[in-house]
This record gives structure tokens, C-alpha cells and sequence, in this order.
């Protein structure tokens, strides 16, 4: 498990995104020049498409069409696999942090960065929730909306595309409100 405690990491800070943060061929600099990032991704990489029969390399830096990045069964074990690399990187070349910060799928990153978890075991589990939220979740969006929760009854076009799905911190109906598509 990565040590967090030196008196340099109090100030430092990893982040690991979530979905949304990705585009193609992101990464491509650091993989080219960076033999320990490019190492940690190859690695993870073929063994991604041992066992689920596609590389996620490919996809990042291939052709643009082949297979699109929104897609979530492709992007969600990328994001892992880039920023638990990067992390990884970082840490080896002497960066250590204080704190972990994630966001959604950036939690199995993390986690895995933080030693709770193998890198293979957060690559499987975020691929098989990506497939369990394809087969389940209905299609949509949800936004965070930095606007007064009585949008819905000051606009009626809002109104007629959304719905009120929850806030976001205590007192949020003061400052933030989100809505999900129909």
C-alpha cells in the first residue's frame, strides 16, 4: 500500500474523474514518452483483453469510429486503467500524496491506487457494472443544474424534459438541483 504521510504530501492531491473526463486518444503523450505509464498499460491492457476479448488501447488511440468512448462497457474500465497508470506513475517518480479524492468510476481507481483492491479486481468490477447499467438503467442523462429548485415551475420547457432527482448537500435547494431526462 502506497505510504500518504510525508510532510510534501499533505499538500499534494490525486483526483480521480469520472465518466466524462475521457476523449480519444487522451493519454497519448505520456504513453508514448513515459515508459513506466506505457508499461502499467500495456500490462493492464492485455490482460483487459484476455479476459473480455478487446483492448482498450485499441479504442483509445485506434480510429475514432471503430468503437466510441461514450460507449460505458469501453470507457468505464479505460478511465480505471489510465488513472490508476497514471497515479502509479506519479507515485513511483516520487509524487505522493495526502489525500485521494474520487468521483464515480474514479473510485475503483482509487481504491485499487490505495491498495484496498487489485487493479485487475477494480477493472473487473467496473466492467461488469458498466454491462449491469446498460442491461438496466433506462436510457437518459442527469445534469447538475446550479440554479434554484423552482426552475421546474419558472420554466416550462425545463419542466416538460426533467424532473427533479435529488439535491446534492444539505441546503442545496438554495443553490444546486438536478434533473434526470425523461
Amino acid at each position: 500500500m502506497p505510504e500518504f504521510d510525508t510532510p510534501e504530501a499533505a499538500r499534494t492531491v490525486f483526483l480521480f474523474p469520472g465518466q466524462g473526463s475521457q476523449h480519444h486518444q487522451m493519454a497519448r503523450e505520456i504513453f508514448e514518452h513515459e515508459p513506466d505509464f506505457r508499461e502499467h498499460m500495456l500490462s493492464l491492457d492485455w490482460d483487459y483483453a484476455r479476459r473480455e476479448g478487446q483492448s482498450l488501447l485499441d479504442t483509445l488511440f485506434g480510429s475514432p469510429a471503430r468503437v466510441p468512448l461514450d460507449d460505458i462497457r469501453v470507457s468505464h474500465p479505460l478511465l480505471v486503467m489510465l488513472e490508476y497508470a497514471l497515479a502509479t506513475t506519479l507515485m513511483r517518480r516520487g509524487l505522493r500524496p495526502g489525500l485521494l479524492l474520487a468521483s464515480s468510476v474514479g473510485e475503483f481507481a482509487a481504491h485499487a491506487f490505495a491498495g484496498r483492491m487489485s487493479i485487475e479486481r477494480a477493472l473487473e468490477m467496473v466492467t461488469h457494472q458498466a454491462r449491469c447499467a446498460l442491461r438496466w438503467v433506462e436510457e437518459g442523462f442527469l445534469a447538475a443544474v446550479m440554479e434554484a429548485p423552482d426552475l421546474l415551475a419558472r420554466e416550462p420547457a425545463v419542466r416538460s424534459l426533467a424532473h427533479l432527482a435529488g439535491h446534492t448537500f444539505p441546503r442545496s435547494e438554495e443553490h444546486t438541483s438536478e434533473f434526470q431526462s425523461h
